[in-house]
C-alpha cells in the first residue's frame, strides 16, 4: 500500500511540475513570433551604387525603397549634403563640396518627395546629382538620403560623389 501511495504522490508531483513547464514553453514559443513580426516594421533604402564620380551631365544613383511594414505607409524622402563622415578614401570631409540632387522616377521623371507605399511594396527610383558652376575639382561630396514614414520608421543611406578634374583622363 505504501508503494501505491508513493507512486500516486510521484504522479501528482509530476503533474504539478509539468503544467507550469508546459505553460512556460507555450509562452516561449508565442513571444518570439511576435518579436519576429515586429522586426518586419521597417523601411529599407538601398542603392545599387553609392560611390561614384560625376561628369558634366551629372550622375544617376539607382535606388530602391522597400516598405517592409505590415501596413501602408506615407513616406517623406529627403536629400541633404552631409559632409560629416570620412570619405571613401579615408580623407576628411571638411573640404567636401555641395552638390545639387533631386529625386526622379525609374523612368527619369521628377518624383515628389512625399510618397505612399503599400505594405511590402518596392519603389525603384533615381537620384540625379549635378555639380554647380565654379565647384572645385578633385573634391568629394556626401549626400544623406533619408526615408521617414509618418509612423517614425526611418531608413537612410549615404551617397558619395567624387568631382574629378575633367581635363585629366
Amino acid at each position: 500500500m505504501k508503494k501505491i501511495n508513493s507512486i500516486k504522490k510521484d504522479n501528482d508531483l509530476t503533474r504539478m511540475i509539468s503544467w507550469p513547464i508546459f505553460l512556460a514553453m507555450m509562452l516561449i514559443f508565442l513571444f518570439p513570433t511576435k518579436n519576429i513580426s515586429a522586426q518586419n516594421n521597417s523601411l529599407i533604402l538601398t542603392s545599387h551604387n553609392n560611390i561614384e564620380s560625376v561628369n558634366n551631365e551629372g550622375r544617376i544613383y539607382y535606388m530602391e525603397l522597400r516598405n517592409n511594414n505590415d501596413f501602408d505607409s506615407e513616406i517623406d524622402l529627403s536629400i541633404s549634403n552631409y559632409n560629416k563622415d570620412l570619405n571613401p578614401d579615408k580623407t576628411s570631409s571638411k573640404e567636401n563640396v555641395i552638390l545639387n540632387a533631386k529625386f526622379l522616377t525609374e523612368e527619369g521623371v521628377e518624383l515628389s518627395n512625399h510618397i505612399k507605399l503599400k505594405s511590402k511594396e518596392v519603389l525603384k527610383f533615381q537620384i540625379k546629382v549635378t555639380v554647380p558652376d565654379l565647384t572645385p575639382f578633385e573634391k568629394w561630396n556626401c549626400l544623406l538620403v533619408n526615408a521617414k514614414s509618418k509612423a517614425n520608421v526611418e531608413s537612410s543611406i549615404q551617397l558619395f560623389t567624387f568631382i574629378p578634374n575633367p581635363t585629366e583622363k
